[in-house]
């Protein structure tokens, strides 16, 4: 049995306002990273990772803390803390855990959120946001800011993929959530499932999305990116369709460029890809400790190596739901226009650690090669 979250007092709020504060000058330093998940567990009750071994029901016992914090925060009129909390998570689920191996686990101990705790702090979050101006800053650092704005369409779009995991996701705040978040055109065959692809009954009377029907949708959503560009006056490529999904390209010199692409099956998702090498040289644990290295130093902008048979790869790539980036077109055009520069500098560490490589150029082979793996 989970061990219960007690009441929440006046000094763990006020702990929990400064662990966030914590994390906001944090982003970026992993040593300031483990000391905010290692006071997060602390104000729940656990002092040491070898307590967690023996009791691992309360894996999510820090994040079962931080959301009855947030859900206390509400109840006493605090609109800020349970924003920043809501934000934490976020950038928590998105940018940090899913780079984490078993290692780091066991040195930081906060892993994912449970799909209930994002649900939780996405629901005390939504009315809170609303009361701030967009350009609010929740949190912000040299890195960037998360602004309300941003925040506002995050929280709504999470309440909608969330809804029926936390009984915290009322009718009121699914209709709330739907007025920040446009259902997107429905399909021409006139299916009123939101998200939904054409359909084909099956034999057995089930229904199954064709892989042109992926596509298709893919290429529905890129339309909708494509509009927002050009209203930010960025001038791109159509890169056209593979059998995963479809893309474009926008260039600002012959070697500094960024796709975006939409794969089909996930097309509520824009990937922004950059090339840093191509063809690199097969030495793995080189490539993969600079790898380590600068994302460890920037978690926003995560490097991986691809490595296909046909040539290993070096990439940088940001994943954003594109709701939210259009529901935010600064923050759209900032992501795409500070990619290119991220991808240089990287690249330049890599050669620096003696990885040898080419530089992805502008023609239709090298964005091809892109668009291909960026969905993979």
């Amino acid at each position: 049995m989970k061990t219960p979250i007690g009441p929440i007092n006046d000094a763990q709020i006020a702990r929990a306002r400064e662990l966030m504060a914590t994390f906001n000058r944090a982003v970026g330093d992993d040593r300031g990273l483990r000391t905010v998940s290692e006071q997060i567990f602390a104000a729940a009750g656990v002092r040491r990772f070898e307590e967690l071994l023996q009791r691992p029901q309360d894996a999510d016992i820090g994040w079962r803390w931080l959301a009855a914090v947030s859900s206390t925060a509400v109840d006493r009129g605090d609109t800020q803390l349970p924003s920043e909390i809501f934000a934490f998570t976020t950038f928590w689920n998105d940018n940090i855990a899913p780079l984490l191996g078993p290692a780091d686990w066991a040195d930081l101990c906060l892993d994912s959120a449970p799909r209930e705790i994002q649900a939780q702090t996405a629901a005390h979050a939504l009315p809170c946001l609303v009361t701030f101006s967009p350009d609010h800053a929740v949190m912000g650092n040299a890195t960037g800011q998360l602004t309300a704005d941003l925040l506002v369409g995050v929280a709504a779009q999470r309440i909608l993929e969330l809804d029926g995991v936390d009984p915290s996701i009322t009718p009121d705040l699914l209709s709330a959530a739907r007025t920040v978040v446009e259902a997107p055109p429905l399909p021409a065959s006139g299916s009123t499932e939101r998200n939904s692809h054409r359909r084909v009954e099956s034999p057995a009377g089930g229904a199954h999305s064709t892989p042109d029907d992926l596509i298709g949708r893919a290429a529905q959503q890129l339309d909708r990116v494509k509009d927002a560009l050009t209203s930010s006056g960025l001038r791109f490529v159509d890169l056209g369709s593979t059998v995963m999904g479809v893309g474009l390209g926008i260039a600002w010199s012959d070697t500094d460029y960024v796709v975006l692409s939409v794969s089909g099956g996930l097309e509520d998702v824009l990937n922004l890809t950059a090339g840093i090498l191509k063809d690199v040289t097969h030495d793995r644990l080189n490539v993969l400790n600079v790898c380590n290295n600068l994302t460890q130093n920037n978690s926003a902008y995560p490097f991986y190596l691809h490595d296909a048979e046909v040539g290993w790869d070096i990439h940088v790539q940001q994943r954003y739901p594109i709701d939210v980036l259009l529901a935010a077109p600064s923050f759209f055009r900032s992501c795409v226009g500070d990619l290119p520069t991220i991808a240089k500098e990287g690249r330049n560490k890599f050669i620096e650690a003696g990885v040898q490589g080419e530089p992805h150029t502008w023609n239709d082979e090298d964005l091809h090669r892109l668009l291909v793996r960026s969905m993979l």
